[in-house]
């Protein structure tokens, strides 16, 4: 990836074409866990790191103890809080349209900057609707949205509800894995802090680990249960001519269970689905995965995420995947930060290196036959930039 973003950026200086600095020395990072999202058995934890005299190191320590602001992976999260504290019914349709607040605030969606749809929860995930999850919040404070409408200076006890209904999940609390030094994540206060409070429904506020958000997919794959993460299957006694005797076994310990009826499961399912299966025709809408993952077989499901993001005072993207399958009796679920990616709008790496995670998955578990893995062409990678978007 940074290769192709060197001689992106050789071509953008050379042609003028492009508008904002492509950096590709912010390429750096990339982190993945792969886990079962029944007992909680991590199946993969890789980082890698690229450090200054361009040698990629191994980063696996990143998957845990490091942490980024996600982006809109976290709206299922979002949307079950909805329906937890009774402000959101299945199936529900809000007006996603943009937002004006009368302290001057603007929030909108990416895939909706000018106009009003009726989207519902459903779609709402398949799109990546920030207006939607915004609204919901705003339920969770008692308001209703209205154009030039001012937001509450005191929002220190009803905002912890969504803070809350994402830590159920596994996000900013610690997963229980069996290593130390794990990162939790930062929860900054909320307290006086409505326009942040917007922002942590659409992941541009609090920070996770891939870990994670491992564990949060794997809670929603599962119908969930929030399952202890762990490396260590056994502790065994020791002893020189024979297994030792079993002391403690890790096989499936549910931290918490997220409460949602079976018509929520329902819905949250579909969504999954649409984002990395759909396309609508009559709205030449898709989801924001489709891209990708719509050819696999048997079928995925999982969430985006980009979250704007600073480095070195250069905006850039944070982008997270996240995802199950197989879609109908999942038995992996996976996690992808790629941080700090050097462009202004959203090229999605992480989306076909999820893919490819699970054709690797299928291939080595089912006998698949073996893919392989995803190659960007250059023109076509350039000419998306230029246009102003890349699987967006």
């Amino acid at each position: 990836m940074r290769n192709l973003a060197e001689a992106a950026k050789q071509r953008a200086d050379l042609n003028g074409d492009i508008e904002w600095d492509i950096r590709p020395e912010f390429l750096d990072t990339v982190t993945l866990v792969v886990q079962d999202p029944y007992n909680g058995d991590i199946l993969a934890m890789v980082g890698k790191h690229i450090n200054k005299d361009g040698d990629i190191e191994d980063f696996d320590y990143g998957t845990f103890a490091v942490s980024y602001v996600p982006g809109s992976s976290v709206k299922i999260g979002t949307v079950v809080t909805g329906y937890q504290n009774d402000v959101l019914q299945p199936g529900e349709s809000q007006v996603d349209e943009p937002l004006v607040f009368a302290d001057g605030t603007n929030k909108s969606s990416f895939f909706n900057r000018d106009n009003s749809y009726n989207v519902d929860d459903q779609h709402a995930l398949m799109v990546s609707s920030n207006v939607y999850m915004i609204k919901i919040a705003l339920r969770l404070l008692g308001l209703e949205y209205d154009r030039n409408m001012p937001l509450p200076s005191d929002i220190s006890n009803d905002a912890y509800k969504l803070r809350n209904g994402l830590n159920q999940f596994g996000l900013g609390v610690s997963t229980g894995i069996d290593l130390p030094n794990e990162e939790t994540g930062i929860s900054p206060p909320l307290t006086n802090n409505p326009g942040n409070y917007l922002d942590l429904a659409i992941g541009q506020y609090d920070t996770y680990s891939t870990l994670q958000l491992s564990q949060y997919i794997s809670t929603v794959a599962n119908g969930g249960n929030r399952m202890q993460s762990h490396l260590a299957k056994e502790i065994r006694e020791h002893n020189p001519n024979e297994p030792g005797k079993v002391i403690r076994s890790f096989n499936g310990n549910v931290l918490n269970t997220v409460m949602m009826t079976d018509a929520e499961k329902e819905q949250i399912s579909k969504g999954l689905y649409d984002v990395f299966n759909t396309h609508h025709q009559s709205t030449d809408r898709y989801g924001t995965g489709w891209d990708a993952y719509h050819e696999l077989e048997p079928k995925a499901a999982g969430k985006t995420g980009t979250a704007e993001a600073y480095r070195e005072g250069v905006s850039v993207l944070n982008q997270t995947y996240i995802g199950y399958a197989p879609y109908d009796n999942p038995d992996m679920a996976f996690s992808i930060i790629w941080p700090t990616t050097p462009m202004t709008i959203p090229f999605f790496p992480a989306q076909y290196m999820g893919r490819d995670v699970i054709q690797k998955y299928y291939e080595l578990e089912y006998g698949a036959p073996k893919k392989d893995y995803y190659k960007y062409n250059l023109d076509e990678f350039y000419r998306r930039i230029k246009a102003g978007t890349y699987d967006s």
